[in-house]
């Protein structure tokens, strides 16, 4: 009986402890974690443009595709409906919604027009010509495209193929 009273208050003094230092801040909680963004963020956190203005990138293999402020491909999903995300939980983690925290312009001679779609989660996701626009959690810096062609469904934005249509992945060779 002695056994069970004791093994009961060490289980109460480590629980004691544990909520002691996630509240005093000596544990990192989930809103203290790498900011996103940032170059050590988790696989999966959407990146921060350093500004809200989409831009273009010649690509020697796809075009000209959208980039953000900072050169990093974004992507477009073909299964959205319309301009709905259909990438939700798992998928916006490894293709994480394009995000800007005020009206994204696009740089001077890209045609087209952006705008502002609400996800199911409530984040405000930049559109190019009614359509969602993603990063892909597997390009690690600016000017990798690894998200081309993936499943079929993800592609590229090529701004001059028909405003947004997606751009054929490269032959294999």
């Amino acid at each position: 009986m002695r056994e069970g009273w004791l093994r009961g208050r060490v289980v109460l003094v480590v629980v004691t402890l544990a909520l002691t230092m996630v509240g005093s801040g000596l544990v990192a909680r989930a809103q203290d974690a790498t900011p996103v963004g940032s170059p050590e963020a988790a696989p999966g956190a959407t990146p921060i443009a350093s500004s809200s203005t989409v831009t273009t990138r010649d690509d020697p293999k796809l075009g000209t595709i959208l980039t953000d402020s900072d050169g990093r491909t974004l992507y477009r999903f073909t299964q959205d409906i319309s301009s709905q995300s259909m990438c939700v939980d798992q998928c916006a983690q490894a293709w994480p919604p394009f995000t800007v925290p005020d009206t994204p312009s696009l740089a001077p001679g890209i045609p087209g027009s952006l705008g502002f779609t609400t996800r199911a989660d409530g984040v405000k996701q930049v559109m190019y010509n009614g359509h969602p626009l993603y990063y892909y959690a597997k390009d690690t810096k600016p000017g990798d495209t690894n998200g081309q062609g993936v499943g079929g469904k993800w592609f590229v934005v090529n701004p001059a193929s028909m405003f947004g249509t997606p751009v054929a992945s490269p032959a294999a060779g």
